[in-house]
């Protein structure tokens, strides 16, 4: 398959991107800044925060991976900003989207424990502004259909 993954250069991009090449797809990282080269990826410099640079980015792909996250100074809405643009550029597209986001966004069927629960209230007291952005990022996701 071929494979975008936004935020390859994270923590969990990395892993992700590890993965993909090691069960053979071909894998496109789009990052925002210099990184280390992994061999067999291509590399493609953005912001997904930039519709231009998205677009350019997710066309001829059969599934785009998102897995930004929050570093210092970035936008408290970036994963709801590169999710509203990604869904706009692939509009009318038959590309599969998956997305990682936190803690804090709950759908129809989870299970909630109570150690669930704790940790939720912590985070949102600690960082309401990223737990808001993971919410917003899954419903501009699951509005797309």
């Amino acid at each position: 398959m071929k494979i975008l993954i936004i935020g390859a250069n994270g923590r969990t991009g990395q892993l992700v991107t590890e993965l993909a090449i090691k069960r053979g797809h071909e894998v496109t990282a789009f990052v925002r800044g210099a990184s280390t080269q992994v061999e067999g990826v291509k590399y493609i410099y953005g912001d997904a925060e930039n519709f231009e640079d998205i677009f350019k980015s997710v066309h001829n792909k059969d599934v785009v991976i998102s897995v930004i996250g929050h570093v210092k100074h970035s936008d408290k809405l970036i994963q709801t900003n590169a999710m509203k643009n990604i869904v706009k550029a692939l509009k009318d597209s038959t590309t599969k989207v998956i997305s990682l986001t936190g803690t804090g966004v709950r759908v129809e069927g989870d299970i909630i424990t109570f150690m669930d629960r704790i940790l939720n209230l912590a985070v949102n007291i600690i960082d309401h502004k990223r737990v808001i952005d993971g919410v917003k990022h899954y419903e501009t996701l699951r509005d797309s259909k």
